[in-house]
């Protein structure tokens, strides 16, 4: 079984979720469990109590919580929600961790990208803060620097995929899994922003919102998510029970994200 955490908002993503999930267990050749990482009023919960107020998203430093949460045994999978995969998950679960490494996600040198990453959970157990220390902090970066380069190693393939980057096909087989990570031109925004408006609600995103320079990327978005309403992976079927918020986390008002070369 292969167990793979997501980091994800709590009812304003849906279209994503649906996406992701769809994706992931259409091309996985294993059994999947999927455990979803949203915030939570809860005082039961994991999830419950965070401090949040420097993160960029609802769930950026959840992550860090997958070794305490699989009890440091084993593997585990993280991923945003903001994820198409294109390939079977199974062919990164199988990856070799090199000797003093834990972690395998994109990246090299200084530049780590852990929202998509394999986790030795026992091995960065040494390096972890605890679960009580994670949520009082709050230091989704300190982590970040704690991991990078001396505990994390390099993907094989391309399971990281921000953006499009500079392929020039979207069917590239180095692509295994796609993040359409710019908060500010996010493709399922179209849909949930006027789904959220009907509720009386905002999404958590409070920038501008502005059209994806690739639109082979929102095209991909778009068959995705009907390939997987068809398939009964339906945004509606992700619905918390009680909405949560408000998010205490980064204002987006002066976002300016990132371009990759296209």
């Amino acid at each position: 079984m292969i167990k793979v955490f997501v980091g994800c908002s709590v009812g304003d993503d849906l279209e994503s979720q649906a996406v992701l999930e769809f994706s992931l267990r259409k091309h996985s050749s294993a059994p999947i469990e999927i455990v979803w990482m949203q915030q939570s009023g809860d005082p039961a919960s994991p999830f419950y109590g965070w401090q949040t107020r420097a993160w960029s998203t609802p769930f950026s430093g959840f992550r860090f919580l997958v070794p305490a949460l699989c009890n440091y045994e084993g593997r585990a999978l993280y991923t945003d929600s903001d994820v198409i995969f294109r390939a079977d998950i199974v062919q990164l679960w199988r990856q070799r961790f090199a000797p003093g490494k834990c972690v395998i996600a994109k990246g090299g040198r200084d530049a780590w990208r852990l929202c998509v990453s394999l986790w030795d959970c026992a091995a960065a157990k040494p390096h972890m803060m605890t679960p009580e220390g994670l949520k009082r902090s709050g230091s989704h970066q300190e982590m970040i620097r704690r991991f990078a380069n001396r505990l994390t190693q390099p993907f094989v393939g391309n399971w990281n995929c921000v953006d499009g980057e500079g392929y020039k096909s979207l069917d590239d087989p180095e692509i295994k899994a796609l993040h359409y990570s710019q908060e500010s031109t996010q493709p399922h925004l179209r849909y949930a922003i006027p789904r959220l408006a009907r509720e009386g609600r905002k999404h958590w995103f409070d920038g501008t919102v502005e059209k994806h320079w690739r639109p082979d990327l929102v095209a991909l978005f778009d068959r995705t998510l009907k390939e997987a309403v068809a398939a009964g992976f339906k945004p509606e079927n992700y619905a918390p029970a009680q909405p949560f918020g408000p998010y205490r986390i980064a204002s987006h008002k002066k976002y300016t994200g990132h371009r990759w070369a296209s």
